[in-house]
């Protein structure tokens, strides 16, 4: 746990200067119920120069110390790793909470499919990976599912470009992954809070590249770093 604070810290002794190349800000666009919004993200490049980062555009993360700026080696390629992670903290102790985590509610008459649902899109996912790893020369199936994520979550962003996309935050339910058995969430009280988003991308993700990608991928600067957004106060359940 020692070792985990020392390395955030040491991502945060940098991140004023990553933030000063690429931007991350966030708008509310509307309320749709308790800890429910409609969001739109902006990923801004502030250089002159063409950088490329691995963004998961399909959810966010819960706020765990255990997977905040989590290692290479240990990605869950089920787990939305590249999505930008949930920071809320309870503004009178200005202490970050950590989120919580249960099964999700399937009434009985709808979990059998829903599970035949979830080992389907296992099953296919697993082929994709296999044909991946062949038609990319990747060794094993680990580092072909990592590299998979990867290539299919990176963002290429040209000189002072901006890039922004829609999306819904529910901290109520924040799920895994698309087809999830469990899923995150914050326990609130009834307290005014603030809400941030945070990107924490590892160098050692580029690893996983391979030659061809490298070459293809030449003019681009890989992003590593902390980016952290703007913020957004709200008070629980109203």
């Amino acid at each position: 746990m020692i070792l985990k604070m020392k390395k955030i810290l040491l991502m945060l002794c940098f991140s004023t200067l990553y933030n000063s190349q690429i931007k991350f800000h966030f708008f509310v666009q509307k309320k749709i119920s308790s800890g429910n919004y409609l969001l739109k993200l902006t990923i801004i490049n502030e250089t002159n120069d063409f950088y490329a980062l691995p963004l998961d555009k399909s959810g966010f993360k819960a706020y765990y110390l255990s997977e905040y700026c989590e290692e290479r080696n240990n990605i869950d390629t089920s787990y939305r790793y590249f999505s930008p992670t949930i920071m809320i903290k309870e503004t009178s102790k200005n202490e970050l909470l950590e989120a919580s985590s249960r099964m999700l509610d399937i009434v009985d008459d709808q979990r059998y499919s829903y599970m035949e649902k979830v080992e389907l899109n296992k099953k296919e996912r697993e082929k994709v990976i296999f044909n991946w790893m062949y038609k990319n020369n990747i060794d094993d199936i680990l580092s072909a599912k990592r590299n998979f994520y990867l290539m299919n979550n990176l963002l290429l962003l040209k000189p002072k470009e901006n890039i922004s996309y829609n999306i819904e935050l529910d901290i109520n339910e924040i799920l895994r992954s698309d087809l999830s058995t469990t899923y995150d969430y914050y326990i609130l009280g009834f307290n005014n809070y603030s809400l941030s988003l945070d990107m924490c991308i590892n160098k050692n993700i580029y690893l996983d590249l391979t030659k061809s990608q490298k070459i293809k991928l030449k003019k681009y600067k890989l992003f590593s770093g902390l980016i952290k957004s703007n913020y957004f106060s709200f008070e629980a359940y109203k």
